[in-house]
């Protein structure tokens, strides 16, 4: 069987790049591509403040793309970063939830829900912002009602204690050979470079695109399946720690031949900062 592709935008909220967002809802709305959108119930996230506004309501649009087949995640409660837990997935160091005390994850994961019922909006479908929970995290999940979660390693979608992961390996879209792959898509950061390169992946991949309520057809509970995923995050791990070391040595060469010109130490402190600030993929 070909490889089955889910797309999932991340970061939905009053306040985003909206010219990105109009532009990929067209392409996906010409492709018959129905999405997945990680809606943030009430977002307080400074850096995603700093976007535009919606120019009509937020809500109504959220409950429209329903109408027409696209899915809804609820994503996270507020998306503020409360601590550098990594979570179960050990992805990235920031969360809104792993390392909290059950009670407290609750309550953000129960009022984050019922944000979204108080505009019509139900889902089952969890997303955690920065790929980061834990146990307690699931546990609240499970006794909320939440049976699916967008997210692990794997080939397939697969069953953890009760939710249905549905495997999000790669942090953006490209072709493979077999598997159910979500590519996951952050439009506030969307040049024309990126959007060139989702077009010519939707126009040519479009056929083999399912959305994400179909994802349980692909379950898989055979041997290797999770393990190829662990492979995955192994090796995607090490090129991460590449990719820091080549950064850092390019850091501590770069601010010595500019301090050698002007004299001035602060680009190095400004390098440092922009560096050491925590990464949130999602």
């Amino acid at each position: 069987m070909a490889a089955r592709y889910i797309f999932r935008l991340d970061d939905i909220a009053p306040n985003m790049h909206w010219d990105n967002y109009l532009r990929v809802r067209d392409l996906f709305d010409a492709n018959g591509i129905r999405p997945l959108l990680g809606v943030i119930p009430d977002n307080q996230d400074p850096e995603l403040l700093k976007f535009p506004a919606a120019e009509s309501d937020f809500w109504d649009m959220i409950r429209g793309t329903r109408q027409k087949g696209w899915e809804v995640a609820q994503h996270g409660f507020q998306h503020q970063y409360v601590n550098q837990e990594a979570g179960l997935l050990g992805i990235a160091r920031g969360s809104e939830f792993a390392g909290l005390p059950y009670e407290e994850q609750y309550e953000k994961l129960q009022t984050g829900r019922q944000v979204l019922q108080q505009h019509g909006i139900e889902t089952d479908v969890f997303m955690a912002p920065s790929h980061s929970f834990d146990e307690n995290t699931l546990r609240a999940l499970q006794e909320l009602g939440f049976s699916r979660v967008t997210d692990g390693f794997a080939l397939y979608p697969y069953m953890y204690e009760e939710p249905l992961f549905v495997p999000q390996i790669l942090a953006t879209h490209w072709p493979m050979p077999l598997g159910v792959h979500t590519c996951c898509m952050h439009l506030n950061g969307f040049g024309e470079k990126e959007y060139q390169q989702l077009e010519r992946f939707v126009k040519r991949y479009a056929r083999q695109a399912i959305p994400f309520s179909d994802a349980h057809k692909y379950v898989a509970r055979r041997w290797g399946n999770r393990e190829f995923g662990m492979v995955i995050k192994t090796a995607l791990e090490f090129i991460r720690k590449i990719k820091h070391a080549l950064r850092q040595t390019s850091i501590s060469r770069q601010p010595e031949s500019r301090n050698e010109e002007s004299g001035n130490a602060e680009p190095l402190l400004e390098a440092r900062c922009s560096h050491e600030t925590i990464s949130h993929p999602s």
